[in-house]
């Protein structure tokens, strides 16, 4: 039961987290940091993985900022 509980609250946290970088990523893009407002909707795209539409947003974002499809942003190996 602890477990589960604790499940949730780390997904819960890792969303507020997601939320606090959306927002970091709209006040930078406003402030003229436009690839620190990128590297934050990296962030926010892969916190909000579990919830698609919100992952595809932020990933939407960066493409646009960055003027790059997605599958660049993953390291090369």
């Amino acid at each position: 039961m602890a477990h589960g509980r604790l499940k949730s609250i780390l997904k819960i946290m890792g969303l507020m987290h997601a939320l606090h970088y959306r927002w970091a990523a709209q006040r930078d893009e406003k402030k003229g940091f436009p690839l620190t407002a990128a590297m934050e909707w990296r962030e926010a795209a892969d916190l909000f993985a579990p919830i698609t539409p919100l992952a595809e947003r932020s990933w939407r974002e960066w493409e646009r900022i960055m003027r790059l499809p997605r599958r660049l942003a993953e390291p090369i190996a």
